[in-house]
């Protein structure tokens, strides 16, 4: 049980930080945008603009991320 704690956490640490949606609108009928914020390794957070377009069945495809802030300081924010 141990073992599988311990490869469990290396697993974990070792993956990419998640970008988290806080923001999502359609533009139009054909494309979408969300705003993302990834937390950087520093504490800091990136914000980027997502914009997809849509198909006839409502999935998104062609996805494009845009940064448009770096390295933000969160206590900046408030």
């Amino acid at each position: 049980m141990r073992k599988l704690a311990i490869i469990s956490l290396f697993a974990w640490s070792a993956c990419a930080v998640p970008k988290v949606m806080v923001g999502h609108e359609f533009v139009g009928n054909a494309r979408t945008t969300k705003l993302v914020i990834q937390k950087t390794t520093e504490g800091r957070f990136d914000t980027f603009v997502r914009i997809c377009n849509l198909v006839e069945t409502g999935e998104e495809k062609d996805c494009v991320d845009t940064l448009v802030l770096s390295n933000v300081n969160p206590s900046s924010v408030y």
